[in-house]
Order: C-alpha cells, then structure tokens, then sequence
C-alpha cells in the first residue's frame, strides 16, 4: 500500500491523502491552541492509525474530537480507535447505529450485495482493507446535531452545517 503524507493547508487545516488501493478516502484535521478536531475516521483501524501517526510526526496538539461528514464505511470504520468524543448529523448517527448492528463477515458481505444493499466494489474494498473482520467494532458519534455544532479549540472553531436535502 502507498504512504499517506499529511498536507498543511494553512494555519489550522491539515489533510491526509487519499488513498485508491483500498479506497482509503481523505481525512482531515482542524488544529487549534486547545487541540485537533479529526475530520473522518477513516476506512479502518490502519487508516485511522496512520492519520494519528501523521499528526504526531507533525507534532501537532492531541485529538480532543472527531467529526464524520457522513456514514460511508471508508469515513466511519476506523471510529472505534479514535478514543475522543465523536460528532455527527442526526441521520449519519442513526444509520451508524444500523450499521453497528450488522454482520461485516465475507458471507454476510456477500449476501447484502445480492440483496442490492450493499455494492460490490464496497465489498471488494472492504475484504482488501480490513480482511479479519472479526473485531471491527461500528462506532456511533455520542454527539448528534441536527443543524450546526461549534467545536471551540480556542483560536479557532469547528463548525458544521449539514446539506439541506434537495427532491
């Protein structure tokens, strides 16, 4: 698999590259005088490792909150070992709490893509990242907004509006 290097975007925003191998998606961090605000969780354990490992290296200050964008497994499946309070949409945390639920073994994989629940290049990226399932714990976000929340990290603040939804 390719490295990750972490990008500064100015003062506050850094990112992580994506990566297309196993459909690792970009990951964020907003940086202030009282900590980082991770934006993602990555699609695994490793991915959220190596966004960890990326702000150390950069000696940036500890992780006090993680925010997800959304429930897709590549942003929410490394949730579970970030140890900081996580946030999210009303709807992200509600079908986060779905997906705890379920079964992520091959057969169980299987049968969803058969079923039209879950698409197979999903599958394939999920087998190709994380092929020992058996532990992968769903991490639900304990905070849920259903229309802003503000971070205060002190000289800066987090803020997220979720999309309004357009028929």
């Amino acid at each position: 698999m390719s490295d990750h290097t972490l990008h500064q975007l100015n003062a506050h925003t850094w990112w992580l590259n994506p990566l297309s191998d196993t459909d690792r998606p970009t990951l964020g961090a907003v940086v202030g005088a009282r900590g980082t605000l991770v934006i993602d969780a990555g699609n695994s354990p490793a991915h959220a490792h190596a966004l960890r490992a990326a702000l150390h290296r950069h000696h940036l200050p500890a992780t006090r909150f993680a925010a997800f964008t959304h429930w897709h497994w590549d942003h929410v499946f490394g949730a579970a070992t970030i140890d900081v309070l996580t946030c999210a949409s009303t709807e992200t945390q509600r079908v986060m709490r779905v997906m705890a639920a379920l079964d992520w073994g091959d057969d169980a994989l299987a049968a969803r893509v058969a079923a039209g629940s879950e698409i197979a290049f999903c599958r394939a990226m999920i087998m190709r990242e994380i092929p020992d399932r058996a532990a992968l714990v769903i991490r639900p976000p304990e905070i849920a907004f259903a229309t802003e929340l503000t971070l205060d990290l002190s000289d800066v603040n987090a803020c997220s509006v979720p999309r309004k939804r357009t028929s």
